[in-house]
């Protein structure tokens, strides 16, 4: 059986400014590809926070960025992407690469070019000159993938008709929820590659907070030594602070969510199965995933309505925890 289409938010040249019309049109998709000049640590940020993020460096990116690198490489769905904020960058040998997308010009591009696509989603931030404000979004699927330019003048135009007719209509939205898996507008077609990993960083909350953890008998609170026992094998554990310990684990478990990729994006495609009603044995056997672990998310998304991926994997690590300091008060 075949699981949904993933479409994916291409954006570039931010310059510090998320509009609320990219805003809307981000939040219908399942990653975000942002081609460089965040020029912006927040904006990253609050990017990186919902949805799996792949970004590079770009010109205007200081030195928060320098995590970021210049060139990315992965694939989402059977397609391969290579991802640089310049196009003189791109290496000259792609390989198998079907999806090439840059920025730095500010202009929209969109060309297929033996078999591969060539994609500059223009700039969705402040304006340059008098060039278009433009982004892209990308439909994914069997090894496939479809472009969409996405106009924003025409968006914003949309919005404020809306405002001034005082409807609650769905004005703005340009490509919504509703068109997942239309593969509208012109596209490439590519085949092969490995199935995608997602996202990088975030400052999703800490979890081993203690709390409504008893205190233990060597005056740590049962929270904390599960934290104690939670971090690795080379940590000095040695004469820590509760306080020092919680935010050491806070740092720990972020690194982990930065390793667990594949996780965090297969953890968005089963939050998107629960949206539709689908039942968790069938995701489960869909993805190819363990039903225990789809049972966990769909508990957690229906008991906590509004999470995102990244508080789901929050959710989980924080249940892991617990079940260690349920093993220290035995």
């Amino acid at each position: 059986m075949r699981g949904e289409p993933i479409r994916a938010a291409v954006i570039s040249d931010t310059h510090g400014l998320l509009r609320p019309e990219v805003e809307q049109i981000i939040q219908s998709c399942d990653v975000v590809i942002h081609a460089g000049d965040f020029d912006s640590q927040m904006l990253y940020h609050k990017l990186n926070i919902k949805q799996p993020l792949y970004g590079v460096r770009g010109n205007n990116d200081g030195y928060w960025a320098e995590h970021l690198p210049q060139i990315r490489r992965f694939s989402l769905e059977g397609v391969s992407f290579l991802v640089v904020h310049d196009q003189g960058d791109v290496p000259s040998q792609l390989q198998d690469v079907q999806v090439v997308i840059f920025g730095h010009s500010h202009m929209y591009y969109q060309q297929e070019r033996d078999g591969r696509l060539w994609l500059n989603p223009g700039s969705c931030g402040h304006r340059r000159f008098h060039l278009p404000l433009s982004m892209a979004v990308l439909t994914i699927e069997d090894g496939q993938v479809f472009a969409e330019p996405v106009w924003l003048d025409e968006e914003m135009e949309k919005t404020q008709a809306a405002k001034d007719g005082g409807g609650a209509g769905a004005a703005g939205n340009g490509v919504g929820a509703g068109a997942a898996g239309s593969g509208r507008g012109a596209g490439a077609e590519g085949n092969g590659g490995d199935a995608g990993a997602a996202g990088n960083g975030g400052d999703a909350g800490a979890a081993g907070n203690g709390r409504g953890a008893g205190a233990a008998e060597d005056g740590r609170s049962t929270a904390a030594r599960a934290a104690h026992e939670a971090l690795p094998p080379e940590t000095d554990r040695g004469g820590m602070e509760e306080g020092s310990l919680r935010q050491t684990v806070k740092e720990h478990l972020s690194q982990l969510r930065d390793k667990n990729k594949d996780q965090l994006f297969l953890i968005a495609k089963i939050m998107r199965f629960v949206k539709r009603g689908d039942p968790a044995d069938w995701v489960a056997q869909n993805l190819k995933a363990e039903p225990e672990f789809v049972e966990q998310i769909y508990r957690i998304v229906l008991t906590h309505p509004g999470v995102d991926a990244r508080q789901v994997m929050d959710k989980l690590e924080v249940n892991q925890l617990y079940q260690k300091m349920k093993g220290i008060k035995e």
